[in-house]
């Protein structure tokens, strides 16, 4: 195998890996909020699912550095979605009560997750 091939294949299963990660983090924020599976996607603009995307969209991008694009793919939003729920994050935190609650709850339990998938990776090496 070529280097150039070898780069590329390399390139490949990091961006696949991101988008399995940024399924993973939506899973987590369906399943907190009660909310039904896969509807970040919809075209819905209630304001319990838009807080759901926006938080999501934050966490992954903030804690996970996954991109822009495949945070916009799995949503199916456009780039400039995402610049916009990193932008506004912090002033949604601090004035609105719903998107607040919401982004809690999920970052509490993501964190959760990330301890417990550390605690069994650490498990796993011994």
């Amino acid at each position: 195998m070529t280097p150039t091939n070898l780069l590329l294949q390399m390139i490949y299963h990091s961006k696949m890996l991101q988008e399995k990660n940024f399924k993973n983090i939506c899973s987590i924020a369906t399943n907190v909020l009660g909310l039904p599976k896969g509807c970040l996607a919809f075209k819905n603009r209630s304001r319990n699912i838009q807080s759901a995307r926006a938080s999501v969209c934050y966490i992954a991008f903030t804690e996970e550095n996954i991109d822009r694009n495949i945070i916009a793919k799995v949503l199916s939003k456009d780039r400039t979605s995402t610049y916009h729920y990193i932008k506004t994050h912090k002033k949604k935190f601090n004035e609105c009560e719903v998107y607040r609650n919401t982004f809690t709850k999920i970052y509490k339990k993501y964190k959760n997750y990330k301890e417990d998938k550390n605690i069994f990776n650490s498990k796993i090496k011994l």
